[in-house]
């Protein structure tokens, strides 16, 4: 039996900026500074491989952020169909 290693952290070694992610970005200041937003979680992959996470709790409860968490992995995962990972309906 032989198996491919495929490493988790992918080079992308660009310091291109993403257009989607600035756009995602800008919309989310807009919606802060609008007031709209009380409290924010977020997750991503630098340029070099690497992750970073942070979150602000604002006026947020902890369970809210947790569960908009939960829902985001979930989205990824079901995005993603190279994942491997089979979750239940």
């Amino acid at each position: 039996m032989s198996a491919e290693i495929v490493p988790l952290t992918a080079a992308y070694r660009s310091n291109e900026p993403e257009p989607t992610v600035v756009e995602m970005l800008e919309e989310l200041l807009d919606q802060a500074r609008r007031g709209e937003i009380a409290g924010l979680a977020a997750a991503w992959v630098n340029s070099n491989g690497g992750t970073t996470t942070n979150w602000a709790s604002g006026r947020a409860e902890a369970a809210h952020m947790l569960a908009s968490v939960t829902r985001l992995w979930r989205q990824v995962v079901q995005a993603d169909s190279y994942s491997g990972i089979d979750i239940p309906g």
